[in-house]
């Protein structure tokens, strides 16, 4: 680009660069495509993330007075950083994926593709099986750490050059995001949510493994929260079904909202997990699935048409920072909250014919409260590993943080794939506060059938159209709520306590 500092046409190459890339990687998840070329992409937006682009939108941020002008250009001086980083990432990133793709876990003389191995542990009735496939694929993935690690040493030493002290600071200068202070909220979150542990998650896994939380490890934990009940009414053919009967019924038909598509071709390479791909907000919004039957898997395709929906009805003529960029929890917080209508007795029932659908919301309820507390100590983790950019006895400190606030013993090898960029685990645990605030707001004023209340919907759409403009803080005040308050994660987990 001619002129670094020109916002409009930064923006417009930056919307051009967002829907190739999100077409690469939806064409390469989905199945459609045998590897990720990202180089082609990266070579022709260069200019974007080129150096003396960052250091004027950083010049242009410094100088900026109006908080409104700031907020932009923060977004899009984050953007331009991330993706420079990227850039510098990109052939190890494409050699890591190609050797994902390639790769094989020899087990009990099979060779189970290295994507479906997460699939298969949920299924595997043992813990034995589950502990050889887990310690399988852990070889898999120790083989890989190398490039992994430096990826990362990669990533904060371009940091270190560019001023930041550490990938901690960078952070939250750039995404804006509170990261110290929400560390200390989920301490606290931690322990006020212990009980939580001690009796109903023991007794629950107890029940499913025929130990206690203390003796599984990380290869029985999604198996333990895969619900089976009722399982033949979540049967994988019959999901896209129902969920296209409940927006119908709700005025945001899944097959007639134009900007949905969605990809349910069945293709070998496929991912087994279901995603959203916002080539184009408001006007190309992918969703692919897979299904594979079951109440976790309604709740993975409750979250990703949460994001489409978002995406979907976001306003198209908003400039890329309020469409695209900003912190992740802006559009996590209606994917969280589309997920948890699996939690929903009504919508269960409705929709599913599940008559004990208070059991599996019970279930839903232990795994979601495992998965708030994992993230937390996740946090706490990285925060400890991104303040000191090093990877040493880093694997250590991942497994002890994690087996001493969950219980459960995780594996140090773990400790660089449990792992994703930008403090992802901070927008996660945003979302989730929110979403409990948001979904209080939407029950008080419509009752537990909310999600079928037209009045409900509106307020949804008119959420949804502001994109990302507004971050979560900002959201919240704008149906007169205050938060993210952790407070409220604590609450809707309370009848948890009331129940053990």
């Amino acid at each position: 680009m001619s002129a670094p500092a020109d916002l409009d046409a930064f923006r417009r190459q930056a919307r051009a660069f967002i829907a190739d890339h999100v077409r690469e990687h939806y064409l390469y998840g989905s199945g459609q495509k045998d590897t990720l070329e990202l180089a082609p992409i990266f070579e022709r937006y260069a200019a974007l993330f080129a150096l003396d682009q960052l250091d004027a939108l950083r010049a242009r941020l410094d100088a900026a007075q109006d908080p409104n002008e700031r907020e932009s250009i923060r977004r899009l001086h984050a953007f331009a950083l991330d993706q420079h980083i990227q850039a510098r990432l990109r052939p190890m990133t494409e050699e890591l994926a190609a050797r994902q793709g390639k790769a094989t876990v020899r087990w009990r003389g099979e060779d189970v593709p290295y994507a479906q191995v997460a699939t298969r542990l949920r299924t595997l009735p043992t813990r034995e099986e589950r502990g050889e496939l887990f310690a399988a694929r852990g070889a898999v993935e120790r083989a890989m750490d190398p490039l992994r690690g430096r990826m990362w040493q990669e990533t904060w030493s371009t940091l270190r050059g560019l001023g930041y002290a550490s990938y901690l600071e960078a952070a939250e200068a750039t995404t804006g995001m509170p990261l110290r202070g929400l560390a200390a909220e989920m301490r606290q979150f931690l322990e006020d949510s212990r009980t939580m542990l001690e009796g109903p998650l023991d007794e629950y896994c107890m029940a499913r493994t025929g130990v206690g939380l203390a003796q599984c490890t990380q290869a029985d934990m999604p198996f333990l929260f895969r619900p089976t009940s009722d399982d033949p009414l979540f049967a994988a053919g019959r999901l896209l079904i129902r969920l296209e009967i409940w927006t119908s019924e709700a005025g945001i038909p899944l097959r007639g909202t134009p900007a949905i598509h969605v990809d349910d071709v069945p293709r070998p390479k496929k991912r087994d997990r279901a995603f959203c791909a916002p080539v184009v907000a408001g006007r190309e919004v992918y969703v692919n699935v897979k299904p594979i039957g079951g109440v976790s898997d309604l709740a993975v395709l409750l979250h990703e048409l949460g994001h489409a929906y978002h995406y979907a009805f976001a306003d198209p003529a908003l400039d890329v920072e309020w469409l695209y960029l900003g912190e992740s929890s802006q559009s996590e917080i209606f994917a969280f909250l589309f997920n948890q209508l699996a939690e929903n007795v009504e919508f269960l029932q409705r929709f599913f014919g599940a008559f004990n659908a208070a059991a599996i919301r019970g279930d839903l309820m232990l795994a979601r409260v495992f998965g708030v507390r994992r993230m937390a100590a996740k946090l706490l983790y990285e925060i400890q590993l991104h303040e000191q950019c090093s990877l040493e006895g880093m694997d250590q400190v991942y497994a002890d943080t994690l087996t001493r606030h969950l219980r459960v013993r995780y594996a140090p090898e773990q400790y660089l794939i449990d792992l994703d960029p930008w403090f992802y685990s901070a927008g996660y645990l945003r979302a989730w506060m929110c979403e409990a605030q948001l979904r209080a707001y939407f029950e008080g004023a419509h009752g537990d059938e909310w999600f079928g209340e037209p009045e409900a919907v509106e307020t949804l759409k008119r959420l949804w159209g502001w994109g990302k403009t507004y971050r979560p803080e900002a959201l919240l005040a704008r149906l007169g709520l205050t938060g993210p308050d952790p407070a409220a994660l604590v609450q809707d987990f309370a009848p948890l306590v009331s129940a053990g």
